[in-house]
């Protein structure tokens, strides 16, 4: 639906459209990280790779998260020099190459440390064997249990049947044979016996209950056994794990399966040293070899001869050996010295210290060492002298530097907010995987080592809107695939909204792919899901004096609140969202049944949930009515607690128009708290800020018409981030405490930034594309040039230039667009707009107010 009538807007051509205030054309915004989290960790690991490996803002080397030492991965490596040093700054080489430069003071020696992963030449994979299938809706928790022992990595992370769906496998095995099973299992979550028995089942065997607290207790890692056989001769044994009846705990659980063809080896031999099976799951079979390198570069600055002795400082749940030069860790890991190892002190696991060789240094002399982290396997090579350690280096930012990323499909002028897009862009690259040889993108590294409903539907829209969309295609399926036989989507408990999501995520990818085919292909599993919302909607139809009458029963929230089983409206708005984009979808496919049948429903719906907003409302301490997320303002949360949602209903939902008066003071209310530029106590932490929140209210603020203070929101949101660009899911203010909450890089965070700058652009209102906005002046100043090439809008690929010309002209170029633009809509620095032909494009000649173009 048209927002504004094409005849009204050409009245408008000379003024304002939208309400905003401008910019001072003397202050100039920059990212400077000037906010940045007191600590961080960044990844360096390869583009999909399954072993995520990360640095410490003191250069740590961190593997195998979930293990429970140090920030709680298994193994912690952290460079340093007899006598200690003193941190100076990180950074990575650039934006784009995670070579990450650590820079520290040894008593007037000057040490550089660049870490970094050598690139495989050729690529180093392990063979894998046959491959365990998971069948059912996946899911799998990473840094879920915290074994209290030292076992293989897999016991760390979980896979999980929600609400008592079975955990169902299929092993490969040759026909009719017989395979010993080992289930690995550690209870990382309750604490009592009885919380949570499992029943364990395979082909061929007798199905087995178990206890694993009773068995070995909480976080205790353990082993159960079944015998199996392929007992129906289709070359599978079919597996399964579910929860028996009677215990409040539903959801099943497995940590790990081992399979070998004939007797498993003992229990220490499994928890102490990897194993050759038959197949396993996870597949750590086919873990990558990888080697980690870091190369210290040690400058003498002061006047007089200078002695330093390299060390290593070791962290690890592996047991730790040492032989023949070479220190290693559980028979995965192994450090060996470009000068040679000259001690290994093992005082125990989790305090071992690797030191080299002392340097002599004379005064402005440097001399150069590595240690090198050889992982899964690797055969070490004896040529590792520092010539080759270099070249591996150079080899490395040069592969980065010209990777098959999409770091050129948005160029900002702005070197700031450009190494800011390319850093997102590795970031989201890095932290995927390939699942079942599909590309999986997952939130994080760390403990959000998944894809969740919410955040995976706004990294999958990045990734369509970088033009890889069909690397999104798979992890849209994915989201579908977790549609329960009534047409819900119920992944977490009560979490209706995931119902919305669902419906605008897969509307908004075909839009942006403009595949009508594959939306009608899944439009009978988007029919049942409207059926269920309106299934939801009934059940509160019973009682008219109900808070929720015609809307959701109570439901979680997120985002800072739970909901408690009480009556709130993050998942009526949500759901609200995707009733809308499928009531747009089905008007794009010709389909005006289910149009006008959905219309209806959303009309009730909405109506229904403002006459609920109306009675909600109240006044924050400046006077600004705002709707709180809990109805009848239940609890004692402050007013922007949870308001995630309705940001996300303004934009992208458009359930709101832009003269909305509950928006504009619901938008007031959260204008009100913020610090440092950022809506405060509005997420899980305490006064603390919600880092990529900023993007929802930014891309809100947009919506409501003011383009600059959504630009100031992205600067401000960069500013957040720490130097080598990545940022935690929550943080405390500068000065307020070194608390932090999630992931770390959070590529939600990533995904948001990239939209937010891309929409200050472009951004679509119904079926017009209004363009440049939210461009800041920052990128108008003489000689500048901003480009998209090939975004994908809804309206099809973006191809865009803003060229400004050294007194200040500028020049807009589009190329056309699909049919079903009806306007492009320009806004242009003094705050009028001109129209453009979508299906023509064209150019569009404009002054900017730059102050140094303001002559002439």
């Amino acid at each position: 639906m048209t927002l504004l009538p094409l005849a009204t807007l050409l009245l408008l051509s000379a003024t304002p459209l939208f309400a905003a205030a401008a910019m001072d054309p003397l202050k100039t915004r920059s990212v400077d990280f000037r906010y940045a989290i007191p600590w961080w960790q960044t990844a360096i690991c390869m583009p999909d790779d399954p072993d995520k490996s990360l640095v410490g803002k003191d250069g740590e080397v961190l593997l195998d998260y979930g293990g429970g030492g140090y920030r709680d991965f298994g193994l912690c490596l952290q460079p340093d020099v007899a006598g200690g040093t003193t941190w100076i700054r990180q950074q990575t080489t650039s934006p784009r190459a995670p070579v990450m430069q650590t820079w520290k003071d040894a008593h007037g020696v000057e040490v550089l440390e660049e870490t970094f992963v050598d690139i495989p030449y050729p690529a180093q994979t392990t063979a894998a064997g046959p491959r365990i299938e998971r069948l059912d809706a996946q899911d799998r928790l990473s840094g879920w249990a915290r074994p209290a022992r030292a076992c293989p990595a897999a016991f760390t992370g979980v896979d999980v049947g929600w609400n008592g769906a079975p955990i169902r496998l299929r092993v490969p095995a040759p026909v009719g044979s017989r395979m010993t099973l080992v289930f690995g299992l550690c209870e990382g979550w309750h604490k009592n016996p009885g919380d949570r028995p499992l029943v364990l089942s395979a082909e061929g065997a007798a199905a087995k209950t178990v206890d694993p607290i009773k068995d070995f207790g909480p976080n205790q890692p353990g082993f159960y056994r079944l015998t199996a056989e392929d007992l129906n001769r289709d070359g599978f044994i079919e597996v399964s794990v579910t929860t028996p009846d009677g215990p409040s705990d539903h959801n099943a659980i497995l940590n790990a399966l081992w399979v070998f063809n004939g007797a498993a080896p003992d229990d220490e031999a499994l928890f102490m040293k990897p194993v050759k099976a038959y197949a396993a799951f996870p597949s750590d079979a086919a873990m990558p070899e990888r080697r980690i390198v870091v190369l210290m570069t040690m400058k003498n600055k002061t006047a007089g001869e200078a002695t330093r002795q390299p060390l290593l400082h070791m962290n690890s749940r592996f047991p730790v050996s040492f032989q023949d030069g070479i220190v290693s860790m559980g028979g995965s890991t192994s450090v060996r010295a470009s000068c040679g190892i000259e001690a290994c002190h093992v005082k125990s696991n989790s305090d071992t210290t690797v030191s080299m060789p002392s340097l002599t240094l004379d005064p402005g002399a440097s001399r150069q060492v590595a240690f090198v982290i050889d992982r899964n396997q690797v055969t070490p090579d004896t040529d590792v002298d520092i010539t080759h350690i270099c070249a591996m280096r150079d080899r490395a930012i040069a592969w980065w530097d010209a990777a098959d990323l999409p770091f050129n499909t948005i160029e900002i002028p702005d070197a700031g907010i450009q190494a800011m897009i390319e850093s997102s862009v590795r970031n989201i690259w890095q932290a995927r995987e390939i699942e079942q040889g599909q590309p999986a993108f997952h939130v994080g590294p760390t403990c959000y080592r998944g894809l969740w409903v919410v955040d995976g539907s706004f990294i999958l829209e990045t990734a369509a809107i970088l033009n890889r969309a069909q690397d999104a295609r798979a992890g849209i399926e994915y989201l579908l695939s977790h549609q329960k036989p009534d047409g819900s989507f119920e992944i977490m408990g009560t979490y209706w909204k995931e119902n919305g999501i669902v419906l605008w995520a897969a509307a908004r990818h075909a839009y942006l792919t403009q595949d009508k085919q594959w939306l009608r292909e899944k439009w009978p599993a988007l029919r049942r899901v409207v059926a269920a919302i309106h299934r939801l909607r009934a059940r509160t139809f019973g009682d008219p004096k109900a808070l929720e009458y015609r809307l959701l029963p109570a439901g979680f929230i997120d985002g800072g609140l739970t909901g408690e089983g009480k009556p709130e409206y993050s998942n009526t708005q949500w759901c609200l969202v995707g009733l809308k984009a499928a009531i747009s979808a089905a008007h794009w496919l010709g389909l005006e049944q289910d149009r006008a049948a959905w219309q209806t429903e959303y009309d009730d719906f909405y109506g229904a949930y403002r006459k609920a907003a109306a009675s909600d409302l109240c006044k924050d301490k400046f006077g600004n009515s705002y709707l709180p997320t809990m109805m009848g303002n239940a609890g004692s949360a402050s007013p922007q607690k949870g308001q995630w949602t309705f940001c996300h209903a303004i934009y992208p939902g458009q359930i709101f128009s832009m003269d909305d008066t509950l928006a504009q003071s619901q938008m007031a209310m959260l204008r009100a708290t913020k610090v440092e530029g950022m809506v405060y106590d509005t997420g899980w932490m305490h006064d603390g800020l919600w880092n990529y929140f900023a993007s929802f209210y930014g891309h809100a603020a947009l919506w409501m018409g003011h383009g600059d203070e959504a630009a100031q929101v992205l600067y401000d949101f960069a500013n957040h981030a720490a130097p080598t660009r990545v940022w935690r899911e929550e943080q405390k203010p500068v000065g307020k405490g070194s608390d932090e909450v999630g992931d770390m890089p959070h590529n939600w965070a990533s995904a948001e930034f990239i939209r937010l700058a891309v929409h200050l652009l472009e951004l679509d209102r119904g079926d017009e594309l209004h363009l440049l906005e939210g461009m800041p002046a920052e990128w108008l100043k003489p000689g500048m040039t901003t480009r998209l090439n090939r975004v994908m809008t809804p309206f099809g690929p973006l191809t865009l230039e803003v060229a400004v010309d050294t007194r200040g002209n500028a020049v807009l170029t589009v190329k056309p667009l699909a049919s079903n633009c009806k306007a492009v809509i320009v806004h242009l620095p003094d705050g009028t707009h001109k129209l453009m032909s979508p299906q023509q494009g064209g150019e569009l000649h404009f002054r900017t107010l730059s102050p140094s173009s303001s002559a002439g």
